[in-house]
């Protein structure tokens, strides 16, 4: 209907100035003004139903013993792959994380994973990573992140011990964990997560 009114206007409009366009013109214009509708009434209805866009699904994903805050039952689970030595790890540690947990983590929104990628080039965070799951061994796996970020970069075999001492850990059992990396446990799931 809109495209007749338009198309009456432009023939209203040709007449009072005869001679202006001819009727073959005002078809062509009629049909190119039909083809435009025609367009913009597809593009409207791929905006409104897009069919390229692929529907959301659930995915399963195996946590396994990775340590993780926030609730089982949370609609989004964020895994992170960290390095204690990594200085992008610390900067997001120290300025992203508290925000994430705070809005995210704490309100049920989001699961959050801490999975270790200890990187070669980095001397000391494979132990920093071994220490954080020693540590995790008795319940202290968030409060030992927390310590070894806190130091980082200055992690050292000696200091990596030492930073841990405040915590509430039985200490004997802590350095006997890191001086065996408590034989595989530790060390493979550690291993497997740089390959």
């Amino acid at each position: 209907m809109r495209g007749l009114i338009v198309a009456v206007l432009l023939l209203g409009y040709s007449a009072a100035f005869a001679g202006s366009i001819t009727e073959g013109q005002g078809i062509a214009i009629l049909e190119e003004l039909r083809q435009i509708r025609q367009l913009l009434e597809r593009q409207q209805a791929r905006s409104l139903n897009p069919t390229n866009t692929p529907i959301a699904t659930k995915a399963i994903l195996k946590i396994g013993a990775n340590p993780s805050l926030g609730q089982e039952s949370a609609p989004v689970i964020l895994v992170e792959f960290t390095d204690f030595e990594c200085p992008y790890c610390k900067f997001f540690h120290d300025t992203t994380f508290p925000e994430l947990k705070r809005k995210y983590i704490d309100t049920g929104y989001v699961r959050y994973v801490s999975r270790d990628l200890p990187l070669p080039i980095h001397q000391h965070a494979l132990k920093a990573a071994q220490a954080a799951r020693c540590a995790g061994e008795q319940d202290n796996y968030w409060q030992a992140r927390e310590v070894l970020f806190s130091i980082s970069p200055n992690l050292s075999r000696e200091a990596i011990p030492k930073a841990l001492q405040n915590l509430p850990l039985d200490q004997d059992k802590l350095l006997s964990c890191l001086k065996v990396a408590n034989s595989l446990t530790v060390f493979a799931k550690i291993s497997l997560m740089r390959r």
